[in-house]
């Protein structure tokens, strides 16, 4: 995959979760939970891809390669995606157990 298309799609996943995130957690928007999990889930699959497949390309390719494919960068955006989609998916288990509790305490 060309490097342009994979930032696009980092960055568009990026901030759709953000977005998305924001717009559950503070303005009370529920209706947008399905579509930023599945989102969520799509960006932690695509961290993974980018931080294989530039993983291998630092720990095994040459010094000419590694400065082609722009490894590093594209390394730290799969983590960035990672990161991002986990941090949804505990937010939203953390939201549950919170509403869970306060329904047993009513």
């Amino acid at each position: 995959m060309d490097i342009k298309i994979e930032i696009l799609i980092s960055s568009i996943l990026t901030l759709f979760v953000l977005i998305g995130t924001i717009r559950i957690n503070f303005f009370k928007k529920e209706k947008d939970g399905l579509m930023v999990g599945l989102l969520s889930m799509l960006s932690i699959l695509f961290g993974i891809y980018l931080c294989i497949k530039n993983g291998v390309i630092l720990d095994y390719g040459t010094i000419e390669e590694i400065n082609q494919t722009h490894a590093p960068i594209m390394s730290t955006l799969g983590i960035i995606n990672l990161i991002l989609g986990l941090i949804f998916i505990v937010i939203s288990i953390i939201k549950y157990i919170i509403w869970k509790i306060s329904k047993i305490n009513l």
